[in-house]
């Protein structure tokens, strides 16, 4: 199953912008987030950031939702960040479950 993960944080909470004792410890676990993910079966598929706005996005491929909670608690994007955790589908699955059978009745 695929979730798109969205963080997103203040300039407050900014890890680029925190005590450095503090973020030290963030940027070190969060550097090391596709260990833990495949430490919890978990996949990161790709992830993106933008800087400027505070936002971050993964998606990450998982049996349960709980075990791509656990990632994103381990690596400690928690502390600096709300954490979004979706379940999604990709085009191609949602033009076969959803789109065709309005299409073709």
């Amino acid at each position: 199953m695929l979730f798109l993960v969205e963080l997103k944080h203040g300039p407050d909470t900014c890890i680029a912008a925190r005590d450095r004792s503090l973020t030290e410890i963030d940027a070190r676990h969060f550097r090391e987030i596709t260990s833990i993910a495949e430490s919890h079966s978990v996949k990161i598929v790709d992830g993106w950031s933008f800087p400027i706005g505070h936002q971050l996005w993964y998606v990450v491929e998982a049996e349960y939702s709980h075990a791509v909670a656990e990632v994103f608690k381990e690596s400690r994007a928690f502390s600096w960040n709300t954490v979004s955790i979706n379940p999604v589908v990709n085009h191609a699955a949602f033009v076969e479950k959803v789109l065709n059978p309005i299409v073709e009745g």
